[in-house]
Order: structure tokens, then sequence, then C-alpha cells
């Protein structure tokens, strides 16, 4: 995980009002999230301008249930191999299906194979009539050997 002292590299990035809001804490594994193991840092998606970002379905990387498997079970441990295998039943596949994701925008920052996918999202849990929309986004590998592999994902909900 980031560490304090690497809020220096932080500064050279361009970040949004969102990052620029979180906690030192929080800010460290949002950065952590937007840095390559090269040690380039990728832009912050929350501070790229909506007419750069692409509704196009044909311009996705083909992400399989494999790339998901591998990015929840093997790096980032949020589901047991069990959950992954009733998939269907799952909370959240349960929302996708319900129309809980909005409309998906899909942006290349030209940093090589990586390309982001990002959109709305109805919470889980509705607070009354006006209900804010979380912001969501995946950096994927789109072409290659690595096509379809999710380098990482936030979600501008509580649990990030």
């Amino acid at each position: 995980m980031a560490e304090l002292k690497d809020f220096e590299i932080m500064k050279q990035v361009d970040l949004s009002e969102y990052a620029r809001k979180l906690s030192s804490c929080d800010l460290a594994v949002y950065m952590e999230k937007l840095t390559l193991e090269r040690g380039e840092i990728l832009p912050d998606p929350y501070n790229i301008g909506k007419n750069f970002w692409i509704n196009d379905v044909k311009l996705w990387p083909n992400i399989t249930y494999p790339d998901i498997y591998n990015y929840f079970v093997t790096s980032a441990s949020f589901y047991s191999n069990e959950e992954i295998k009733c998939y269907k039943s799952i909370d959240s596949y349960q929302y996708f299906v319900c129309g809980h994701v909005q409309q998906v925008m899909f942006y290349n920052p030209n940093m090589g194979d990586l390309v982001y996918l990002m959109a709305k999202v109805l919470p889980s849990q509705r607070q009354g009539v006006k209900t804010e929309m979380y912001s969501t986004y995946l950096v994927v590998h789109n072409g290659g050997d690595k096509d379809g592999q999710i380098h990482t994902a936030h979600c501008t909900c509580m649990a990030g």
C-alpha cells in the first residue's frame, strides 16, 4: 500500500475534486489503484472531461468470466471461490440485472494497452426519492495477451 511519503508523487498528478476530498489513508489507496507496476501513474478518471468519454460497446475490451474471477478472487480477494461459482446469487450480479448499472463509457488514455470503462451506479439501498448515483470505473487491458485482464477498479461508494 502507498505510504504517506508517497504523497510527493501524488502532488504531480492532476487529481479530481473527488480524490482531493479523500482522507490521507483513502487517498493513498486510491493512488495505489492508479499506479502501474513500473511506477507510472494513470490519469485520475474523475478528472477527465466528459467529452473524452465514448459510448461505444465495440471499443470495450473482451472481459470474460475468468478475468472477473482473477480480479476478485486472486487479486482483490473480495469473494471466495465458492461465491464466484454461484455468481448469480451475489448481490452485485442481481443489481446489474435489475438495472443499477447505467450507461458504460469508454476512454483510452493512450498509455499502452490500458483503457477505462466508467459507469454511474445506483446505490443498493436508496435514501428516498432523490438518490445520488455512485461513479465507478475499471482499468482494463485492451488487446494483446492480457486482453480483458482487469488492472484495477474503484467506486465512489463507501466501500470504494
